[in-house]
């Protein structure tokens, strides 16, 4: 797990980075959220500590997440690392020894430049599932295991697959096909409701879009039109090949969502 800056914060206490000592990770669970700072200000900050909560509530954890300690900690975490742009981490590691410590940091990011949006994002199926899907919480082993996958392939990110050869989502984002003048995505209850995928859904309420929830065969990706990611670096980011499948990157209902999105993240920052 990598960090940058100079400082982070362990429970209300800001410590410098050279003493951070990530062994304590190694027992325990931690459950965390990855947030972007767009200058200075934390997107969906609201629906990403609901998730946190949610996620501490479904392990069967009773601890409640405060909103004004992580407002006080992102707050003074940005001013600290003079830092009004990149991503955060908020973790919460249980050891079943006493409260749980919260921990945030600046984290690596990359942000796909404007060549990616236009020519698509490549990926590549790989087989795995997630115990909990809808609980974010670390695996470290599993994470290890799947960025060697994506730097051995040189893909964007890996699309995980089951034992049915059901695909359900991203190794850290979200995925979307199209067909004709529908979107189609795996069902809640298979994948991390990730909180760029929430945001599309409501785009979709807005902008009547049909979207369908069903499972989606890996053996009939040829079916679709178009794909995309969503998450909280790469926003909505086309895809242009899955394996040896190819995807229009041009579609235009991608199109429609991308800017409707980009609207909603840039009213979010002018009105907080």
């Amino acid at each position: 797990m990598d960090y940058t800056g100079l400082y982070y914060s362990e429970d209300i206490q800001f410590k410098e980075t050279s003493d951070f000592d990530q062994s304590v990770f190694n027992s325990g669970t931690v459950f965390y959220e990855v947030l972007r700072i767009i200058d200075g200000t934390a997107l969906f900050l609201e629906d990403h500590l609901q998730r946190l909560q949610d996620s501490v509530n479904l392990a069967g954890n009773n601890f409640n997440v405060s909103v004004p300690v992580i407002h006080y900690l992102l707050r003074n975490l940005i001013r600290r690392n003079n830092t009004a742009n990149g991503n955060v981490r908020i973790l919460v590691h249980f050891t079943g020894e006493k409260l749980p410590v919260i921990y945030t940091f600046f984290t690596p990011h990359f942000y796909p430049g404007s060549e990616l949006y236009q020519k698509g994002a490549a990926s590549a199926l790989y087989r795995t599932e997630r115990m909990d899907p809808n609980i974010k919480k670390m695996h470290p082993e599993l994470i290890k295991n799947i960025n060697e996958f994506i730097k051995s392939k040189k893909i964007y990110d890996a699309i995980l697959i089951d034992k049915d050869d059901k695909i359900t989502e991203g190794s850290r984002t979200n995925v979307f096909f199209i067909h004709g003048d529908s979107l189609i995505t795996a069902p809640s209850e298979k994948v991390l409701i990730g909180i760029t995928r929430t945001k599309v859904f409501q785009l979709c309420k807005q902008l009547d879009i049909n979207l369908i929830e069903q499972d989606i065969s890996s053996t009939t990706l040829n079916n679709f039109d178009s794909a995309f990611f969503s998450g909280t670096s790469p926003k909505i980011l086309p895809i242009n090949y899955i394996d040896d499948i190819q995807f229009s990157v041009e579609n235009k209902l991608t199109l429609k969502i991308m800017q409707a999105y980009d609207k909603l993240v840039s009213d979010y920052v002018n009105n907080n």
